[in-house]
């Protein structure tokens, strides 16, 4: 078996055989890409404090494309996390890879992918995979899943799009008992100019949460987004509701949150946001509220970035701030109590 550092050198060959090799194909097209994402942070849980370097959703990806005839294709993409401040973590996990079909009517893709709720909530956000990122408020529904189809609608000059996916059942198939694993997800959205107006709604399965038969029960999320942007401004809102949260029948959550920002000079952007979480209906005194302030100072294809960011917890709830795709998850020191932090970051996209 190959050691971390091997399996590294091994894929980083792979890559720069498959850049150049490739260039010499015929009809193919093909890009190596990638995105370096990485901040130094303080944060304090409320009673201590602490420094961490972190790599976020850093990744290296190459894609490409096969025409088999006018306006039909094979396209394929490889895309791997990478960690650039933790060499622990360093070769990282899929993101979103597979092979699939382009033509007149859609795409069509199967692999690894983001479900088309996570990828509605992805537009509309101005703090992607920073410590303001809104998904330490979104329960975890926000999933990319392996053995996933996806039928993805053309673009049309209306501004209407749309994704459908549908992941395979990964339950025991020998074991007529087992719970399936499968899930479902939509989103149709409608962007003309400066407008964005989505909604997604995704089911997952009870065997997602437990394989165990009548220990869970299905989960069901809706999701609703709006967006307008200028040149000079932009304001955007999602409100989110989750039926059976984590196969817990009778288990009601919701989300609510406003973005905006503002940008006076093409070099400067400032932003804020505030989502608010209550987990649980039924309950008193366990919602938990996310403020986030950033500054952008974006040069072309390099970002520098000054963000603070404040999880506030209700008297019995104790929810973090951040996620993996920051790289970092500050939990407070007790129930009521807060986490926040402050980030200073760079990311360069190529």
């Amino acid at each position: 078996m190959l050691s971390r550092s091997a399996a590294i050198r091994a894929f980083m060959v792979l890559v720069f055989v498959l850049a150049t090799g490739l260039a010499f194909a015929g009809p193919l097209d093909h890009t190596v890409y990638g995105k370096l994402h990485v901040s130094l942070n303080g944060f304090t849980n409320s009673e201590e404090y602490g420094t961490s370097l972190t790599s976020n959703a850093t990744y290296l990806g190459l894609a490409g494309s096969y025409r088999i005839r006018e306006g039909f294709a094979v396209i394929g993409q490889l895309e791997v996390q990478v960690n650039t401040a933790r060499q622990e973590y360093s070769l990282g996990t899929a993101r979103n890879s597979y092979v699939g079909l382009r033509g007149t009517y859609g795409t069509f893709l199967a692999g690894i992918h983001d479900t088309p709720l996570k990828t509605l909530g992805r537009k509309m956000t101005y703090f992607e995979d920073t410590i303001g990122d809104f998904r330490s408020t979104t329960m975890q529904v926000d999933r990319r899943l392996d053995e996933i189809l996806i039928y993805e609608l053309p673009a049309l000059k209306s501004g209407l799009g749309g994704q459908v996916s549908y992941r395979l059942d990964q339950s025991d198939w020998t074991d007529p008992e087992a719970e399936h694993a499968s899930a479902f997800s939509a989103m149709l959205f409608f962007a003309p100019d400066d407008f964005l107006l989505g909604f997604a709604y995704q089911s997952t399965a009870a065997g997602y949460f437990n394989p165990e038969p009548e220990e869970t029960g299905a989960e069901s999320v809706f999701r609703g987004v709006g967006q307008f942007e200028t040149e000079s401004f932009g304001v955007s809102a999602l409100f989110q509701g989750i039926d059976g949260f984590g196969g817990v029948e009778n288990l009601f959550a919701v989300t609510f949150g406003f973005e905006g920002m503002v940008m006076p000079s093409p070099r400067w952007r400032f932003k804020g946001s505030y989502y608010s979480t209550d987990p649980n209906t039924d309950l008193d005194d366990d919602r938990y509220t996310q403020l986030a302030l950033g500054i952008d100072h974006p040069l072309d294809a390099v970002t520098f970035y000054l963000q603070y960011a404040v999880m506030m917890n209700d008297d019995n709830r104790k929810a973090g701030l951040g996620n993996n795709d920051w790289g970092d998850v500050v939990l407070p020191s007790d129930l009521g109590k807060s986490a926040s932090g402050i980030s200073l970051g760079l990311w360069w996209i190529f």
